[in-house]
């Protein structure tokens, strides 16, 4: 699992990463099943509502689900999404009779800022931008929670780094101390 919060690199790491993984292997994000639902989406934020606590655990026991059935089936799997907290322990436990890897990806709040504004679109950090907060109060406010996921695995401050640098360093570390 690579996680982090927004336009930290997770979705295009894992992808590389994928690519770079002995075959057969496969690579999704959380989005995936965040954009599935197309009426009645509750956003998480800060003060989450039980349905967007709702929403999100389903997100997350999704793709647990399709995870395992691809490993069960022989690939190997890179999934990208925001998990945060406990919620990590509790999703990389889940998995049964897989060898299990997680990146957090940790880039600095102001190079977030600059790749979130480089993105153009819409602010992806609008639910976390209370009235009166700049988008890097919404930013540091979203990596907080980063803090509460366990101190396991391999934790990359990627703010000098391309993607496939970071990939290249994911692959040096020989994923030993990524291990969850």
């Amino acid at each position: 699992m690579i996680t982090g919060v927004q336009a930290a690199g997770k979705t295009t790491v894992g992808s590389l990463l994928a690519e770079r993984l002995t075959a057969p292997a496969a690579a999704f994000d959380g989005d995936v099943f965040y954009r599935m639902v197309k009426v009645g989406n509750v956003d998480y934020t800060p003060d989450a509502s039980s349905e967007a606590i709702r929403q999100v655990h389903l997100r997350y026991e999704t793709a647990r689900l399709v995870t395992q059935q691809y490993a069960d089936n022989g690939f190997n799997f890179v999934y990208t999404d925001i998990v945060l907290g406990r919620e990590v322990s509790l999703w990389m436990d889940s998995l049964r009779g897989v060898e299990k890897h997680l990146v957090v990806l940790i880039p600095s709040a102001e190079t977030i800022v600059e790749r979130e504004l480089a993105r153009g679109g819409g602010n992806s950090y609008r639910d976390w931008q209370s009235p009166g907060t700049t988008l890097l109060e919404a930013v540091q406010a979203m990596q907080s929670m980063l803090n509460e996921i366990p101190s396991r695995g391999l934790w990359l401050n990627t703010d000098d780094q391309s993607p496939v640098e970071t990939v290249e360093e994911i692959l040096r570390d020989d994923m030993s101390s990524s291990r969850y």
